[in-house]
């Protein structure tokens, strides 16, 4: 049965994807979002380099995993993937470790889905982290990133929600004015950037209709999404929202670029 089980699953990834890029780095790997981006980049085909805190193992996410009916027990080295993983185990604050992480294997391209309070991770885990990727992306002549940060940043602060306006004006405060610093540094940069805004993040499986925010209050959306978005930025030579600040979400007929 698992034999049938293994064939099915690497059926079922894009097994014909191709890109120019065979390496990615995923910063913030052991976040939810993150580990929606290094399990389905191993899915199609893509070796991962995967910074993270902890004890270096990774399980599947449970928006893919229930679309692939896989557990979120399982260990994503226990799966058949055709990408590689490799895992380092680290603080995107800490030079060192980023650097670590450009030497495991050489980097085509960046997704950041770092995240948490700021009362564990400090004030400013962000822009310090994007300040140490920057570096080593210029040292490597690695020329794409996606960075996922939040709706409510920069001119996307209309298209919050009320309440979380009020969350980012008190208890996450510190955590936007961080976000706002490290969207500016991307911007900045001469990088093949795209920095994603995502409305409310939830767990579920993939939808697969990531849809524009023109106008009004931005609704939720599936971290499996936000991954997809993010691959397809740091994969995809034709991707339409380079070097652009793009807000996201499942909602039909909602899409902006700023």
């Amino acid at each position: 049965m698992k034999f049938f089980f293994y064939l099915w699953f690497l059926s079922s990834s894009a097994l014909s994807f191709k890109s120019s890029i065979d390496t990615i780095l995923v910063a913030g790997a052991r976040g939810k979002t993150g580990r929606e981006v290094v399990y389905q980049a191993l899915k199609k085909g893509v070796n991962v380099v995967a910074l993270t805190r902890g004890n270096g193992d990774l399980f599947v996410p449970p928006g893919s995993g229930q679309m692939d009916g896989i557990s979120t027990k399982t260990l994503m080295s226990d799966l058949p993937f055709e990408g590689n993983l490799s895992i380092v185990v680290g603080d995107a604050t800490d030079p060192d470790h980023v650097a670590k992480c450009f030497y495991e294997k050489p980097i085509g391209g960046v997704v950041m889905a770092l995240g948490g309070n700021t009362e564990d991770v400090g004030k400013r885990m962000n822009s310090l982290s994007t300040t140490n990727i920057l570096v080593q992306m210029s040292h490597h002549a690695t020329r794409r990133i996606a960075a996922v940060t939040s709706v409510g940043t920069g001119d996307s602060y209309e298209q919050a929600p009320l309440f979380f306006k009020g969350l980012m004006a008190t208890i996450y405060k510190d955590m936007f004015e961080d976000k706002n610093i490290q969207e500016d540094m991307i911007s900045q940069t001469d990088t093949e950037w795209c920095i994603v805004r995502p409305g409310g993040l939830t767990n579920g499986r993939p939808l697969g209709n990531v849809a524009p925010v023109v106008a009004g209050t931005i609704g939720n959306i599936a971290r499996a999404d936000v991954a997809n978005f993010c691959l397809d930025a740091v994969l995809n030579s034709t991707f339409q929202y380079r070097r652009e600040k793009v807000s996201i979400s499942n909602v039909k007929n909602r899409y902006s670029t700023r």
